[in-house]
């Protein structure tokens, strides 16, 4: 049998023969982390003998890695990327943004111990993290009060008898005020500028709280439209001087008193998606 030719004519900067095919191998055809391993020992200026002996196997192990015939076993990934000084990104040609930069020091000094560990180690060090990694969770869930939202806007539009409201929406918050008993939203701006459109309210409802005093700000239904409105003698007032009292009068129809207004909800108050979905994984009860 003949002895196959081989042609050692090569592209420029590529030395790496097919030894199927005794042809200069195809770049696309090189296994990633085979063409990285070259490519960055050279470009390190290290020699294959002295890289071999820096990450502890035989020189012929990186002339069989470098020419794609073998590939490095995971265990010595951390220490090819030591060497040459790369991310396992970069080795592996991961376009990610981990790759922009190192890895810190003492997470490569975990994941190359991790790395050596026999496999039933491992699995005690997974458990460990597992554990650890719920305990900063639970130390992280965020003290949260429920207080329903009613759909009514105040001081714009007809609304729906407030006793007969049964869809109503969970907000969470932070520093919620003790006597709110629920919140609703503000529409309109005749009362700013202590309320503006937009604004969630904080309402304690009435029978529930004590009686509603001259000056005070609250929520009223006159005919079928909900108000926030200041309560004075004569009538209820608005804070925006443009819009003008409604007075108590002959033609003034009834007016019911729903609740005391207590402030108006800060935004930051107000827990995030996030803040919502972890409180509510340690308390489904409040769901």
């Amino acid at each position: 049998m003949p002895r196959r030719s081989i042609d050692y004519s090569v592209p420029d900067g590529l030395q790496v023969i097919d030894i199927k095919t005794g042809k200069p191998a195809e770049e696309a055809s090189m296994p990633v982390i085979c063409r990285n391993i070259r490519h960055y020992r050279i470009a390190s200026g290290m020699e294959q003998k002295e890289f071999a002996e820096k990450i502890g196997v035989h020189k012929n192990a990186i002339s069989s890695w470098e020419t794609g015939r073998t590939r490095p076993d995971i265990n010595l990934i951390p220490a090819i990327c030591r060497e040459l000084s790369i991310t396992p990104y970069e080795l592996l040609g991961i376009n990610d943004d981990h790759a922009k930069t190192a890895l810190p020091k003492r997470a490569e000094a975990l994941l190359d111990g991790y790395l050596q560990l026999e496999e039933k180690y491992k699995t005690h060090v997974d458990t460990v993290v597992q554990s650890l990694l719920r305990i900063q969770e639970e130390e992280n869930v965020p003290e949260l009060d429920r207080l329903e939202l009613y759909p009514l806007s105040l001081a714009a539009g007809p609304g729906e008898n407030f006793y007969d409201i049964t869809e109503t929406t969970a907000v969470y918050l932070h520093n919620c005020i003790p006597r709110a008993d629920a919140l609703f939203p503000v529409n309109g701006s005749s009362m700013e500028p202590d309320f503006r459109s937009g604004d969630y309210v904080y309402v304690e409802l009435i029978p529930d709280g004590s009686p509603l005093r001259y000056g005070e700000i609250g929520v009223f239904l006159v005919g079928n439209t909900y108000y926030i409105k200041q309560y004075e003698k004569d009538g209820l007032h608005s804070l925006n001087k443009a819009y003008s009292p409604m007075l108590f009068d002959a033609d003034f129809t009834s007016v019911y008193l729903v609740g005391r207004v207590l402030g108006v909800v800060p935004p930051e108050d107000i827990a995030t998606p996030e803040e919502e979905q972890l409180y509510l994984k340690y308390h489904p009860e409040e769901e």
